[in-house]
């Protein structure tokens, strides 16, 4: 990767990460999806997100290929940007 791109990518990563330390998103990972990472989540991805967060343990029961890996790569990754600096 250029010196350029990766200057680059660093500053998307740093703006997205001041816009998550915002107190709106503390508590709303499917708002956080949907304005800092622009993914629109269908229902039942937003249950499992939303479940996730409120839960120690979730479960979900479904087929290959309905997105449950995207979900849980969205409630990671706000996690990660909303939860853990606050740690």
């Amino acid at each position: 990767m250029s010196k350029v791109m990766s200057g680059a990518v660093q500053m998307a990563i740093a703006r997205m990460n001041a816009r998550s330390l915002n107190d709106e998103y503390l508590n709303e990972p499917v708002k956080w999806a949907k304005d800092i990472l622009g993914v629109h989540l269908w229902c039942k991805q937003r249950e499992i997100v939303e479940s996730v967060r409120d839960n120690k343990r979730t479960v979900v029961r479904s087929s290959n290929g309905t997105g449950k890996s995207m979900a849980c790569g969205v409630v990671a990754a706000w996690w990660i940007a909303t939860q853990y600096p606050r740690d």
